[in-house]
């Protein structure tokens, strides 16, 4: 009896070795992914960013004949600062979600807990 309870002992140690190798190598693959995850975004955010502007250039390009420059400016200027500001305004909507969603008071938080 001692000895499988030795032996037991022994296996459980020697899984439990195995489990924090398998948990060690999940994290470094984990890490090296979200390494990877990082840099591939910035590269997409950096290119949308490059189609941003050729789109804005492209845009004022095509405009001036119609309009002349001051007016291509303005009218892709003033699209501009219209989307910004709907954006911005999408963002405070999302923001004061969030902090009624905190708040310690909130029914409406306390009615999607029961459910």
């Amino acid at each position: 009896m001692a000895e499988d309870i030795g032996a037991l002992a022994n296996d459980a140690l020697n899984y439990f070795d195995a489990e924090v190798a398998f948990q060690k190598s999940r994290l470094r693959l984990a890490g090296n992914r979200l390494g990877i995850a990082i840099a591939l975004g910035i590269v997409a955010i950096v290119l949308v960013l490059l189609a941003a502007i050729g789109l804005t250039i492209g845009l004022l390009i095509a405009l001036i004949p119609l309009v002349t420059a001051w007016g291509a400016t303005i009218i892709v200027v003033g699209l501009l600062l219209l989307l910004a500001y709907i954006s911005v305004l999408g963002a405070k909507g999302a923001v004061g979600s969030i902090k009624r969603a905190f708040a310690p008071d909130d029914p409406v938080a306390e009615d999607d807990a029961d459910a």
